[in-house]
């Protein structure tokens, strides 16, 4: 941008045309162009009180047919806060230059907009969206829960696709519940008098955590079954099924392997070939409840629950093994 300078009571007065638009000082002059387009550079000169108004354009440019208009003095007005860098004046005309700036302070700065109200979202205290939903609707109380139970939520997944089975939820768990606690013949269970229970000869066998001898509790069971009919399978004149076994009132959920002759209902003939994982389970890795078939080539395909609970979390999973027994006319092993 071009500059010009004019020599009023030997004082020189530098102003630039984005900071000179409307300014004056004290009964000053303003010469305004009316041809000043967007790509016009002009300068317009303000003199001190007694000097006289001069417009001037850039080179080339063509001279503007505008006339002064004499303007009286007024304050600075708002676009002046949209300027270019002001020149600093010299030192002699700071005290002219006063006037103008104490107006232009004068002025009320003009009110900054508001901010919107921010979006505060609800703390989730440590949860994923999906499981702070999922504990809001079942209630939970989110200040009590621990972090194993935080971690345990956060498993949780609504939105996983399924191409086979049946969903179960917790509300389907519920109803079950009900009806047994309300004695829907569907799901009555029967009642017996515990205290003439006797455990069956085959629960008394090596624990799979402690290695000892033990009478150990029948927590599930189900038979080697043909995968086509359902059928219990004849495994080489044997009836097999895979129990989950344990210590009673103890961490201890581990499967075992019972088998019998073929045909034979008699529990007093059951025997027990062992825990299938082998001894020295620990507690927080366990086996629960699964099926079993038979392979073509004669071994057993086990599936079971992988619970893994090392995180203090129930981490359930499911888990498949290929058994390859040996027995003869007295065993299975």
């Amino acid at each position: 941008m071009q500059k010009k300078m004019r020599k009023s009571k030997k004082k020189w007065i530098v102003v630039s045309a984005a900071t000179a638009g409307v300014m004056a000082v004290g009964t000053s002059s303003v010469v305004a162009a009316d041809s000043v387009g967007a790509n016009a550079q002009e300068a317009v000169l303000v003199a001190a009180e007694g000097a006289e108004p001069v417009a001037t354009t850039a080179e080339n440019s063509a001279p503007s047919s505008a006339a002064p208009v004499e303007t009286p003095a007024s304050p600075a007005e708002p676009t002046l806060a949209h300027a270019s860098a002001p020149v600093a004046p010299a030192a002699d005309e700071v005290k002219e230059a006063a006037p103008v700036e104490k107006a232009a302070a004068s002025q009320p700065a003009a009110p900054a907009a508001s901010p919107a109200p921010a979006q505060i979202e609800p703390a989730t205290r440590g949860l994923s969206k999906q499981a702070y939903e999922v504990a809001k609707e079942a209630g939970l109380n989110l200040a009590n829960l621990t972090e194993a139970q935080k971690v345990a939520l956060n498993r949780v997944r609504k939105d996983l696709p399924s191409n086979s089975g049946t969903l179960i939820t917790y509300k389907n768990f519920e109803d079950i519940a009900t009806s047994l606690v309300n004695r829907d013949s569907r799901y009555a269970i029967p009642y017996f008098n515990a205290s003439q229970i006797e455990n069956m000869p085959a629960a008394r066998t090596r624990n799979a955590q402690t290695g000892e001898v033990a009478d150990l509790d029948v927590w599930d069971s189900w038979p080697v079954q043909d995968a086509q009919t359902g059928h219990i399978v004849n495994w080489n004149g044997y009836q097999l099924v895979i129990a989950m076994m344990g210590l009673p009132h103890e961490n201890d959920q581990h499967i075992y392997l019972l088998y019998n002759k073929y045909g034979d209902n008699n529990f007093g003939n059951w025997k027990n070939a062992g825990s299938i994982f082998g001894y020295g389970l620990s507690p927080l890795v366990q086996q629960w409840s699964g099926s079993a078939t038979v392979n073509k080539d004669g071994s057993i395909q086990l599936y079971y629950t992988h619970v893994d609970t090392s995180e203090q979390s129930n981490n359930q999973k499911l888990a498949t093994a290929t058994l390859n027994l040996l027995f003869d006319d007295q065993d299975v092993r």
